[in-house]
């Protein structure tokens, strides 16, 4: 079965940094959320289901604490941080129907992340009424990469929500087209992400392709050209988003003085605090 995109996790200094970076590039952000473990995110949601997960900490204590008791997310969170500093992306989550199963399968495979999680947030829905959304997340271990790791998460009980004002974006971005990441050890991370994503690798320029419904993985081999962590066993580099018009793009990036690049088709603008990679735009 093929998965989908479900989300990608940034981490951040903090969350006003996160915010005010993604609204000069044209983003919606989402109003900050609460995790029960001592994070907190500001969520940048597409209108093609995926979304961008900014996080931050809280409350450090409970965080450390958290990891100690055995938390993959948080424990994973601090491994980045102590490695690569307080902006990059650190996980590439994909849709699950059962983790519960996943584990299992994640086990009996040998690629196993550590310990399923568990948690509920509370939330308020737009009409006010106070919701608990609960999530369920089963991790894969990435080659034992500090830069970056994966799961499947599935929903339990949803936030009921219409998002469309929050899907809507002055900078035209529509959907996720294409996640850049490299490996130091590709042929191991080809069937790491084969057996996560439930889809074959295809070879495109000396990479290897992995087409979802809602968007592309592309895994580099030599990442000595790209900016961000290099000679990880796993590591992200770039995010490509897909714009309805790419002069709307470049229009509003130039009126709030954000610097970019053009490259033929593509407006490139690099990492900066508060957004971990490069971010390009396409047509």
């Amino acid at each position: 079965m093929t998965r989908r995109i479900d989300h990608l996790v940034l981490p951040v200094v903090d969350l006003g940094t996160a915010r005010s970076r993604y609204g000069v590039l044209g983003f919606t952000v989402a109003p900050d959320a609460d995790h029960p473990f001592g994070t907190s995110n500001s969520c940048v949601f597409l209108a093609d289901g995926t979304y961008l997960e900014p996080l931050a900490w809280r409350d450090e204590n409970l965080v450390r604490r958290s990891a100690q008791d055995g938390n993959q997310f948080t424990a994973r969170d601090i491994a980045f941080r102590a490695a690569f500093g307080e902006d990059g992306m650190s996980a590439l989550v994909v849709t699950s129907a059962d983790a519960a199963a996943d584990h299992e399968y994640f086990i009996a495979d040998g690629i196993s992340g550590g310990d399923m999680l568990e948690f509920s947030r509370q939330a308020l829905t737009a009409d006010g009424q106070a919701v608990t959304a609960r999530f369920r997340l089963s991790f894969v271990d990435a080659c034992g990469s500090d830069a970056f790791f994966l799961f499947s998460c599935e929903r339990l009980n949803p936030l009921p929500a219409d998002r469309t004002a929050l899907e809507n974006h002055v900078n035209g971005v529509l959907a996720l087209k294409e996640i850049v990441l490299s490996s130091a050890e590709p042929t191991r991370l080809v069937s790491v992400l084969e057996r996560l994503t439930g889809q074959s690798a295809v070879k495109e320029d000396g990479a290897d392709l992995f087409i979802l419904p809602n968007g592309r993985i592309r895994l580099m081999t030599d990442a000595a050209d790209l900016p961000g962590p290099a000679h990880a066993p796993l590591a992200a580099h770039m995010l490509v988003f897909r714009v309805a018009d790419l002069s709307v793009t470049e229009k509003l990036l130039a009126a709030n003085q954000v610097p970019f690049e053009k490259r033929d088709a593509r407006i490139v603008v690099s990492a900066a605090p508060g957004q971990g990679v490069a971010f390009a735009f396409e047509g």
